[in-house]
C-alpha cells in the first residue's frame, strides 16, 4: 500500500479537498468559495480588518490573502476603504451581498458537516473535534517553536 494511505495528513487533506468541493458545489458559482469563507467570517461580525489583520486571524500567507481579497472585491463580497489611522492601509468589510452570501454559506456548511459525518454518533463527533483541536494546537506549538515565535494563541 503507497505511504500515502498510512499517513493522517493524506486523510486529513483529502477530506478537507472533498468538503471544499461540496461546499464549492451548494455556494455557487457566484457564492462564497471554500478558500473566501474564513475572511467572510472573520468579516461577518461587522468589523472592519486590515488584510494583515485578516492574515493573523485566518492564518494565510499575505500573497495569498491579497490575490482573495482582490478577488472577493471584485465579486462585490467585500469593501475596500482607507484606514483613516493609516492611510498607507485599507481596511476590508463585508459588503451587504458578501453577508448574504457568508449566511448562505454557513447554512450549507452545516449540511456538507451533517453529509460527511453521517454514520457517526454524537460521542464520535465530539471525540473528532476534541482530537483535531488537539493537532491543531500541537503543530501551531511545533510551528512557533521552528520559527522561534509565539502561537496566535499565546498572543491573546
Amino acid at each position: 500500500m503507497p505511504v500515502r494511505h498510512e499517513t493522517l495528513g493524506y486523510y486529513v487533506g483529502l477530506l478537507t479537498r472533498l468538503m471544499a468541493q461540496a461546499m464549492k458545489v451548494r455556494n455557487g458559482e457566484d457564492g462564497v468559495l471554500p478558500g473566501q469563507f474564513p475572511i467572510a467570517l472573520a468579516l461577518l461580525d461587522g468589523r472592519s480588518l486590515t488584510q494583515k489583520e485578516l492574515c493573523e486571524v485566518v492564518r494565510i500567507e499575505q500573497g495569498t490573502m491579497a490575490a482573495t481579497l482582490k478577488r472577493m472585491e471584485r465579486n462585490g463580497l467585500v469593501s475596500r476603504t482607507p484606514d483613516t489611522a493609516d492611510q498607507r492601509q485599507f481596511l476590508f468589510a463585508l459588503t451587504p451581498r458578501g453577508v448574504d452570501l457568508t449566511q448562505r454559506a454557513i447554512v450549507n456548511t452545516h449540511a456538507v458537516n451533517a453529509v460527511a459525518a453521517e454514520g457517526l454518533s454524537e460521542q464520535d463527533r465530539h471525540t473528532l473535534r476534541r482530537s483535531i483541536g488537539t493537532m491543531i494546537a500541537n503543530l501551531e506549538r511545533d510551528l512557533a517553536a521552528q520559527r522561534g515565535g509565539s502561537t496566535p494563541s499565546s498572543k491573546d
